[in-house]
Parts: structure tokens; C-alpha cells; sequence
């Protein structure tokens, strides 16, 4: 199965110079990884302080890429060089076949998925473009109940917390994206009966509302994104 790219967020911005840069997040840091954000990689060097794992030294400008400013709160992904790519992706590959996903041009900055029928797709924020910008019906819930697997979006609102189930996927639902909408105030759950793809097994909404994007991989459901939401 492709790896998945660690993907968290800066949390101060960073000027082209700077050589400090601290993460959201330190999960998916390793001395040698590759660190893209906005067009420019970065070369994971160390931990200046050992008690602040978040916080690393880098250096800047790897892969071809140029340094840059950037701002706090933008994504960035990390990884191991070789899942990196200096080039963009042609023909068919596979869930399996990919080398990693989404599989990233570091030069031009453009990200792709696989399709559940193999086909390469332009992605934006990592979700495939044709599924991003498609127009549909958004369907709301307000109470407990279960979740359709289905390419587009969900809204649970509610001012109580509302628990709500996914199934197990099946391999006709490879490659499905789906967007589920939290608001109302309410703090509602996603339980997959299969799980997410990692240790997880419950997404928490956030009483102020969030947006969790889902995709099917190998069976199981990878967070694409994910903002207001908690993992446990």
C-alpha cells in the first residue's frame, strides 16, 4: 500500500532565512525527512531542544526548491526523501502501485491522488479536484444514525452531540472521498466500523464545528484532512 504523507501545520511564521521551524504537531518528525510547504522542501537536521520535539532545525532550499517565507497555519507535509517527486505522474497506477499519496511535484507544487479506478488526479489540499469542485446536495443529519459511504458531503448539526457510524468499506468503495460537516454546537462523533487507517478509532467534532474529509484506501478510511476534529 502507498505510504501517506504525515501532513500537520506551522505554528509561527518563518521568514526565507530562518532555520528554526516549529511544527503543529511533531508525529511523522525524523531527522532526515524532506519537509515540503508551499513550493520550498526543507531537510529535517535535529532537535535543538530535545524537550520541545516539535521544534527543528532545517535547511532550506533542498530538492531544486528555493526558500521562501511562510506563514503560520500553513500546511506542510513531511516524509522521507524518496516519497518526494520532482516530476508529475502519467498513465495508470494503484492504491498499492503509488509510491506514496499524494504523490507531490515539489518543483511546481501540484499534488495527485489515484482514482479507485487507477487514474491519475489532480488534487487540491490533497482531494481529488474533479471531487473537490463538484456541485451536489448537501445532506444533513441531526440525529444519531448511520453514514452512507459516497463521493460528496454530510452536515451533522445539532446542539447535542450526535454518534455516528460508518460502515465497512468494500472494494467498490476504493477511492471514495467524502467530506462530513460538523456544527450546531454539538461535540458528534465518526465511528468507522472498520476503522481509520492508523490506530484511531473515533473522530471528535469540536463544539465550534469542523470538516473532516475522508478517503477509501485498502479498505480503510485515511483522513485526508482534518480541522476542528480529534483522533482517539
Amino acid at each position: 500500500m502507498a505510504a501517506g504523507l504525515n501532513r500537520t501545520t506551522i505554528t509561527a511564521p518563518i521568514s526565507a532565512a530562518d532555520t528554526l521551524v516549529t511544527f503543529a504537531s511533531a508525529s511523522g518528525l525524523f531527522k532526515g525527512y524532506i519537509a515540503y510547504i508551499d513550493r520550498e522542501a526543507m531537510l529535517l537536521q535535529l532537535q535543538p531542544i530535545p524537550a520541545v520535539p516539535s521544534i527543528w532545525q532545517v535547511m532550506r532550499g533542498q530538492c531544486g526548491t528555493g526558500a521562501a517565507a511562510h506563514a503560520a497555519n500553513d500546511q506542510i507535509f513531511t516524509g522521507p526523501p524518496g516519497v518526494f517527486a520532482a516530476t508529475s505522474p502519467q498513465g495508470v497506477s494503484s492504491q498499492d502501485g503509488a509510491n506514496a499519496l499524494p504523490h507531490i511535484n515539489v518543483l511546481t507544487g501540484d499534488s495527485f491522488m489515484v482514482s479507485g479506478s487507477g487514474a491519475w488526479q489532480k488534487s487540491v489540499e490533497a482531494v481529488p479536484e474533479q471531487l473537490s469542485l463538484a456541485p451536489g446536495a448537501l445532506q444533513t443529519f441531526n440525529s444519531n444514525g448511520n453514514l452512507i459511504i459516497q463521493n460528496g458531503s454530510v452536515e451533522v448539526n445539532s446542539a447535542s452531540a450526535r454518534a455516528m457510524t460508518l460502515p465497512v468499506a468494500t472494494t467498490g468503495d476504493e477511492g471514495t472521498v467524502m467530506t462530513i460537516l460538523g456544527s450546531g454546537g454539538g461535540a458528534h462523533t465518526v465511528t468507522p466500523s472498520g476503522g481509520f487507517a492508523g490506530t484511531a478509532t473515533v473522530a471528535t467534532f469540536g463544539a465550534g464545528g469542523g470538516t473532516l474529509i475522508l478517503q477509501v484506501i485498502g479498505g480503510k478510511f485515511r483522513p485526508l484532512s482534518a480541522v476542528g476534529v480529534t483522533f482517539t
